[in-house]
């Protein structure tokens, strides 16, 4: 993989990191709001980040064919 996909991946998986960090230092505590009996916090940090990787590893995967 080139430096510059390597970066890519990185940047992407930091930026979801860091909106987790905003969802549960945000006004009014929006990271407690429930779905489906599971705080809003735990669906961004459990589905987010694991999606995003998977979805940029095969954009990378695709450009490079």
């Amino acid at each position: 993989m080139p430096h510059a996909h390597r970066a890519a991946a990185v940047v992407t998986l930091l930026l979801l990191v860091a909106g987790a960090i905003l969802l549960s230092a945000a006004p009014r505590d929006p990271a407690a709001i429930r779905f489906a009996g599971v705080s809003l916090l735990w669906w961004y940090a459990g589905i987010a980040p694991v999606a995003g990787a998977v979805m940029t590893i095969a954009a990378l995967l695709t450009s490079r064919r």
